[in-house]
């Protein structure tokens, strides 16, 4: 049984006069198994203290009964927000780049404050349901000027679910939670993107390039940039994270791409068109102090007002029926562009680095009524059917 108390303290008088009295606070001292002691401060509150005695008691019998080890106790006592930081830094370690781990603390602090968690072991899984369907609403403008408040997305939804089990199975992997709150809980089916992206075609793919080409002083390094997603199938964020380290010149020249800064967390050797290879070339030339560990694309535009201005420029829409451009746009032309030159399923899902066949043919090849048209083309004649099955020519039953 622990005991809770209130030590003295002496204070110094004006007058040399000395003064002891009862602390305020609530100290508390229980004993292990082995006879050892723990100390530890409560709170001014007698009753929050004894609560607080009961925990660490409890806590101590698991110790001693092998339940419960020492550093999982230590963890138990620090603050939701001391572990997001270990969190944070964990994932800079990782090689993640700021902005993701920007929006990862963004929507952890957002969650743990609408939820009230003090501590990792206050999640649960009934909060997070809660936080999905009640704090996680957007605003939106309506055309008279109010506000109104939607339910998220689907996609946003997993978004903030994702974050929230990826911090879960890293405090069960570190013991700071003796088990996996949200084991159980899967990602949302049925997410609709947020808007409808469409593939250019193989002309407007050209005549971008060649817009940004001939337009600035930085038009060979703009060009560069979408070709690393028009002719290599890269995202933003793996483009970006290029060095000239990575630039693997030769007979057939790879982009090779970090586990750090790849969406499924492995090493690729991407292998890239000599178009391509000839751009990063000339690039690299005409810049100084292009070492290898040096990034490829030094300037971080606006991408999407750049993109939207070099499409202008090439005289193409950014917005029709058939969907938006915007940079994901020109990944999703680079695996349409492979499947229309004919390369099997299963090499597109692997050049496109996607974790199965159904994402890459279901989201990514845009194939419209001529391509359909087009592979009606490869049908036999029906006359030449009809000879097939006559009476006694080869083949026939």
């Amino acid at each position: 049984m622990g005991t809770l108390y209130r030590p003295f303290i002496v204070r110094h008088l004006p007058g040399g006069t000395v003064k002891r009295e009862r602390s305020r606070r609530w100290r508390m001292r229980w004993r292990d198994s082995g006879k050892g002691i723990h100390e530890e401060s409560a709170f001014h509150d007698k009753a929050a203290s004894r609560a607080l005695m009961a925990q660490r008691e409890t806590e101590q019998a698991q110790v001693d009964a092998g339940l419960l080890s020492s550093v999982q106790r230590q963890h138990g006592k620090a603050p939701f927000s001391e572990h997001l930081k270990a969190y944070l830094q964990g994932l800079e370690a990782e090689g993640r780049d700021d902005e993701h781990r920007q929006h990862v603390e963004a929507a952890l602090a957002r969650m743990a404050e609408f939820c009230g968690w003090g501590r990792l072991s206050d999640i649960s899984a009934a909060d997070l349901n809660r936080f999905l369907t009640e704090g996680l609403l957007i605003v939106r403008r309506l055309p008279d000027g109010k506000k109104t408040r939607e339910p998220a997305t689907a996609n946003t939804r997993n978004h903030f679910r994702g974050y929230l089990k990826a911090l879960c199975r890293w405090a069960f992997r570190t013991e700071r939670l003796l088990r996996d709150p949200l084991i159980s809980i899967e990602p949302e089916e049925g997410g609709e993107p947020r808007f409808l992206r469409r593939a250019l075609t193989a002309e407007e793919a050209a005549r971008l390039l060649a817009a940004a080409e001939g337009s600035g002083p930085d038009g060979l390094e703009r060009a560069a940039l979408y070709g690393c997603a028009l002719e290599a199938g890269l995202r933003a964020g793996e483009a970006f994270a290029l060095t000239w380290g990575d630039f693997l010149d030769g007979a057939e020249s790879v982009l090779h791409l970090r586990p750090s800064t790849t969406k499924n967390r492995e090493r690729i050797d991407q292998p890239i068109r000599e178009a391509l290879a000839g751009r990063l070339r000339a690039l690299k030339a005409a810049r100084a102090g292009a070492f290898p560990k040096a990034t490829i694309f030094k300037k971080r535009w606006r991408l999407a007002e750049t993109l939207r201005a070099d499409l202008l420029a090439a005289g193409i829409p950014d917005d029709t029926e058939a969907g938006k451009v915007d940079y994901h746009s020109l990944r999703h032309t680079y695996v349409t562009l492979l499947a229309r030159g004919g390369a099997s399923l299963l090499l597109v899902q692997k050049l496109a680095r996607h974790c199965s066949p159904d994402l890459t043919a279901r989201v990514y090849i845009h194939l419209g009524l001529a391509d359909r048209r087009g592979a009606l083309a490869a049908l036999p004649a029906q006359a030449a059917i009809a000879a097939a099955q006559a009476p006694g020519t080869a083949g026939s039953a």
